[in-house]
């Protein structure tokens, strides 16, 4: 179900799809429920992502291991909080949250600013 949503590129699914829908990912009008089965869909992952998870960051990464062959990393390193972008949802004990993302225009302002106040403006 992970993937799918991932790949979901239309509009109120993701504000950033990470991965390219090439497949049936679902529909705006059912929200996503008519997705195909996980074994009938392909994806790779879109051409931004390079861009959210820099390649500098690639020796940093813990990358797993399966059949003794180099797989994806136990976690990536974002250059900005994705949950910012696509909002996120959760269970914990007696509560529940889905807090909507806001404008991505909105983050891009705030992590603007934040740069300004901690590194300073670009000479």
């Amino acid at each position: 179900m992970t993937i799918v949503n991932l790949a979901q590129d239309y509009v109120g699914s993701n504000n950033l799809n990470l991965l390219l829908p090439n497949g049936q990912y679902g529909t705006r009008d059912q929200g996503g429920k008519d997705h195909a089965s996980a074994r009938y869909i392909f994806t790779e992952p879109a051409p931004i992502t390079r861009t959210i998870f820099h390649p500098a960051d690639d020796p940093l990464l813990n990358y797993l291991k399966e059949d003794n062959d180099q797989i994806e990393p136990e976690w990536y390193i974002p250059v900005f909080p994705l949950v910012l972008v696509n909002g996120v949802e959760g269970i914990g004990t007696g509560l529940s949250q889905f807090p909507r993302p806001p404008s991505s225009l909105c983050i891009g302002d705030l992590l603007f600013k934040r740069r300004v106040e901690h590194i300073g403006p670009e000479l």
